[in-house]
């Protein structure tokens, strides 16, 4: 049915049974149509024309609304569904649909070590949901080095002193993007069988099972 909420792109489902209450035989016209104006649902019903004699009935007749991608969250729609015969519809049947939160983040990333031994990563993340959400970005290195994140404007930065290690980013809305840069300084002194290891965290604030990890 159509009773929780629909992720963009996907359908939701609701069958019906129609009866015929008289004494002839009619053949009725099946409507599915969304309120006037919506245009990011699509309603479809399994079938136009249902024929029945007196006292038949059919069920299993299915109206299926597919919400289209990239619609945003929470939008609701009211889906009018009738029987006609003629200009008279002896029933109809209403619904509503609505547009649940998808939750997405794709990612962009760049490193780069440069001459003077300084590893820099850069990082664009944007949001492909429908919904504003936010970033947890922290960071560590398994040595003993500079090392620090560059944290985009507005950022809510976690430590007061010294090179940030983490911050956060919220309200960012759908189709807008983070850019921000994690680097650390390779000890020229250091082994050659040595490997520093900067590991970068990102995890979604509103899914926190959205998670990017980068060694």
């Amino acid at each position: 049915g159509c009773e929780g909420d629909t992720q963009p792109g996907d359908s939701c489902h609701v069958s019906f049974r129609v009866e015929n209450t008289g004494d002839v035989s009619s053949s009725f016209l099946l409507t599915a149509a969304a309120a006037e104006g919506v245009g990011w649902l699509t309603v479809e019903a399994s079938m136009d024309v249902i024929t029945l004699g007196p006292g038949q009935s059919m069920s299993g007749i299915e109206v299926s609304c597919t919400v289209s991608e990239d619609t945003s969250a929470d939008l609701i729609a009211l889906v009018d569904t009738r029987i006609w015969l003629g200009d008279w519809s002896p029933d109809a049947v209403q619904f509503e649909v609505m547009v649940d939160e998808r939750y997405e983040w794709f990612l962009e990333r760049v490193s780069d070590l440069s001459g003077d031994n300084n590893l820099t990563s850069q990082w664009t993340l944007t949001n492909a949901g429908n919904e504003p959400d936010g970033l947890v970005v922290n960071l560590d290195v398994d040595m003993v080095t500079d090392f620090g994140l560059q944290p985009p404007p507005g950022a809510l930065i976690g430590a007061a002193i010294g090179n940030p290690r983490s911050f956060e980013v919220r309200d960012v809305e759908p189709g807008d993007s983070v850019v921000f840069s994690a680097w650390m300084d390779v000890p020229p002194e250091a082994p050659v069988e040595t490997t520093a290891i900067l590991t970068v965290e990102v995890r979604s604030i509103r899914d926190p099972s959205i998670v990017f990890t980068c060694l």
